[in-house]
């Protein structure tokens, strides 16, 4: 009998070190995987493989990598950075996504989205 399980790993450089500041002031180390999460169920049941996700969680990776001053970034830089590319990729999952970051708490708040990505 074979194994009937596929395997696949990702390479990629180690990033430095690097502190978030929240939204509250408080600052955190980054963690890759916490970008990764959000793009996940943003992506949940939408047409995306594995690499596709890993390949948008690298870009936005990079992007922060190159702007990140004196190894800081605040959390509404990632937020912008992980909104702007989904809202490229699926509209779908840009909705999903600044529904949780922005804290919609109404259905108007999701209409004046929707409003906004149609112009």
């Amino acid at each position: 009998m074979g194994c009937k399980h596929r395997f696949t790993t990702f390479e990629r450089i180690e990033t430095p070190k690097l502190r978030v500041v929240k939204r509250g002031g408080c600052k955190a180390d980054y963690e890759r995987s916490k970008i990764e999460k959000g793009i996940r169920l943003a992506l949940e049941k939408r047409p995306f493989s594995e690499s596709e996700i890993e390949d948008i969680v690298s870009s936005i990776e990079n992007k922060i990598l190159k702007i990140a001053k004196d190894k800081i970034i605040t959390s509404k830089q990632i937020g912008d950075m992980v909104s702007e590319k989904l809202r490229n990729v699926d509209e779908v999952a840009y909705i999903r996504f600044v529904s949780v970051y922005k804290k919609f708490g109404s259905a108007k708040k999701f209409s004046r989205e929707i409003e906004k990505l149609n112009k």
